[in-house]
């Protein structure tokens, strides 16, 4: 059980197995994604806010055109 456990931590450890993060533009919160995809929106777990990921690696996530929309209205 132990060797497993170790094993586990050494991978969380790891680059390559970390989930890719970013933070808000709005409200500096964290942002993981498991899978980030170009183009696939998604909502900021602390103010609600609609993101678009413009880059994938690195992972980049900006307002969408929306929003940007509703800001200067």
């Amino acid at each position: 059980m132990n060797r497993v456990l170790y094993e586990v931590r050494a991978l969380e450890r790891d680059e390559r197995y970390r989930m890719p993060k970013t933070r808000c533009p709005n409200c500096d919160t964290d942002i993981k994604i498991e899978k980030p995809r170009e183009g696939t929106m998604i909502t900021c777990p602390g103010c609600g806010v609609e993101l678009e990921v413009i880059t994938a690696d690195p992972l980049e996530v900006d307002f969408t055109d929306d929003w940007q929309n509703e800001w200067e209205e």
